[in-house]
């Protein structure tokens, strides 16, 4: 399951980071924000660790496993959020753009993550 989950990962990363550059290069140069690489290299090296301390709550408590599950995902958000305001007051002027390719890659990521750990849970 941890292989499938960072295939998909990879996988997932490389096409958004596709995506940045296509947009980077055809739209104008406000739809691509300076620090959006930066964002998703957060978001994937943030859902390799997460994966892995889902198995090993899983493992530990696996009645609990929700329980643990959506704090951790809580938890996480919420440092999300305090990153995306530090990145948002680094470069004012992008700050639009950023929250809302910001909120694209949570998205992404976040549903990964909720599918894989659902599966992870009902194989156990």
């Amino acid at each position: 399951m941890k292989k499938a989950y960072n295939k998909t990962i990879i996988l997932t990363s490389v096409l958004l980071l596709l995506v940045i550059i296509i947009v980077h290069f055809i739209l104008p140069a406000n739809y691509s924000p300076t620090l959006l690489p930066i964002a998703l290299v957060l978001f994937s090296v943030s859902s390799f660790f997460s994966f892995g301390i889902f198995q090993k709550i899983l493992n530990r408590s696996p009645q609990q496993f929700i329980n643990y599950y959506i704090a951790f995902s809580f938890l996480k958000m919420i440092i999300q959020l305090f990153i995306l305001i530090i990145l948002a007051l680094i470069i004012r002027s992008e700050a639009v753009v950023l929250i809302l390719w910001y909120c694209i890659l949570f998205a992404v990521y976040v549903t990964i993550e909720t599918v894989y750990a659902l599966k992870l849970a009902k194989k156990e």
